[in-house]
């Protein structure tokens, strides 16, 4: 069946009521686009999630796939031959048909990147982080082989997630057990994939589903510093004086010295234009702004914060330079997930990452998935995620250790068996829906945790007796046993 429009969708919706249903929409091969409609003659793709609709694009010039639900800055374009006003940053963020909506309304359309001389004009004027790009790519076909191109998408969807067995499939697991960051790590990766990671609003949303009310260690950690210039030009050259070690964003003072201090602080700002005359290529702003808020700026009405590539040209920036400290382009981003994904969606919490002791992440569900960096020997609860082909059986979403059953079942009986003292090393695997309910095990672990010492928990049998004695049925086994042939 193919939908054409809203009008047949509700005439389908009326005789097909209330349950779901297959149409005939499914997705065939990649099928890459420009919003513009130019065709797709160059591209900088870097390793990433292959099943993905949308196109973004970052300062180093290598452009990503991501869920076009995601909330992102996003480059419009100007038809005009005036280079300079070609490329406008939008730094409100939006997803990817929001985005779309906005630039063909206020500007041409979203930007499209025919070489890779456009491509490093754009890298001019880009954000530290990711950005929209009117690349796209609609694979989706109607096995009738229509032609129409309605789609009436729920939120959060198409997800991406592709429908063979060969692909990843993300189940996941919230453990209401409090553990260090490492111990968690550890209990992820023994019992399913690794600790959890996020790489889109979207993601994040599936997690806080299964996740509520509560705060949890995530998979993101500081490793090594890695310090960058906002234009993603090289870091070549440095003047710090002793510090902080554990702040993020770089601020340098009238002494030609630079210091490390925290992003979200206030400070005066010194933006740069791309221009060969040395007296205008250097503007202070006095203007009070974080770190972030005058990268905005400068790349807005300049080029972008200043780079400090050489001694001299450290030299030229401390004659402008104000009495009291002002921030440069130079941040450091030594966050990595310990999957070793490289997303680069991030969600901080107000005045975060707050640096010193605190190298590991916490997510917190009363506060829509915002993070905050924390002590990684602090004691949280935590997600893991498991990642198998669709064929595989799904888990069970109980996380703590599950107990096993005996691997003999009486016939005459449906008791089951929790956990004991002794088990054989033969029924050491998880029990399966078609073993035991992972509900009533689960009900039984927690049970017998209560039990005095030495009291054991099992299923009453179906034979209208409530108690029995366990000698009894120690000899009734010992009988059976010596009855068989």
């Amino acid at each position: 069946m193919t939908v054409r429009s809203l009008e047949e969708q509700q005439q389908i919706l009326n005789v097909a009521k209330d349950y779901q249903f297959w149409i005939g929409l499914y997705r065939d091969s990649d099928n890459w686009q420009w919003s513009t409609g130019d065709a797709v003659s160059y591209t900088k793709w870097v390793a990433g999630s292959d099943w993905l609709f949308c196109a973004t694009a970052n300062a180093a010039g290598s452009w990503e796939k991501s869920f076009c639900r995601d909330l992102k800055p996003f480059m419009c374009y100007n038809e005009t031959s005036n280079i300079t006003e070609r490329y406008t940053l939008i730094s409100t963020l939006k997803t990817w048909p929001d985005a779309q909506q906005y630039c063909r309304q206020y500007h041409t359309d979203l930007v499209s990147i025919n070489s890779a001389s456009e491509n490093e004009d754009i890298k001019k004027k880009a954000p530290a982080s990711p950005f929209w790009i009117g690349l796209f790519n609609n694979p989706w076909t109607w096995a009738d082989g229509g032609n129409s191109t309605f789609q009436n998408w729920n939120i959060y969807e198409p997800t991406g997630l592709c429908e063979n067995a060969s692909c990843p499939n993300r189940t996941y697991i919230p453990v209401r057990e409090i553990k260090t960051w490492t111990d968690a790590r550890s209990y992820c990766r023994e019992k399913y994939t690794d600790l959890v990671t996020v790489r889109s609003l979207e993601e994040q949303q599936q997690i806080l589903n299964v996740a509520k009310d509560y705060e949890f260690w995530i998979g993101l950690y500081r490793d090594s510093d890695n310090w960058q210039w906002s234009t993603g030009d090289v870091v070549s050259y440095t003047k710090w004086v002793a510090g902080i070690d554990t702040l993020f964003c770089a601020t340098a003072d009238a002494t030609g010295s630079w210091d490390k201090s925290s992003c979200r602080d206030q400070k005066p700002f010194m933006c740069y234009n791309e221009t060969s005359n040395i007296t205008e290529r250097y503007t202070l702003i006095s203007t009070l702004k974080t770190w972030p808020d005058a990268q905005q700026y400068c790349r807005q009405h300049h080029t972008d914060l200043v780079s400090i590539k050489s001694t001299s040209e450290n030299e030229d920036i401390k004659k402008k330079a104000p009495a009291s400290p002002f921030w440069i382009g130079l941040f450091n981003n030594p966050w990595k997930w310990a999957d070793e994904e490289n997303s680069t969606f991030q969600n901080w919490n107000i005045f975060e990452p707050a640096g010193g002791y605190a190298k590991c992440v916490l997510m917190y569900s009363p506060n829509q998935g915002k993070w905050d960096d924390w002590p990684c020997d602090d004691w949280k609860y935590f997600v893991c995620y498991d990642e198998r082909s669709t064929e595989t059986t799904e888990r069970p979403t109980e996380t703590t250790e599950r107990p096993t059953e005996t691997t003999e079942r009486s016939t005459e009986t449906t008791e089951r068996s929790t956990e004991t003292t002794e088990r054989s090393t033969e029924t050491t695997e998880r029990p399966t829906e078609t073993q035991t309910s992972p509900g009533l095990v689960w009900c039984s672990f927690q049970l017998q945790e209560h039990l005095p010492k030495g009291m054991t928990l099992r299923w009453r049998k179906k034979d209208g007796k409530i108690f029995h004695q366990q000698e009894e049925e120690e000899k009734e086994k010992e009988t059976e046993t010596c009855s068989k042939p």
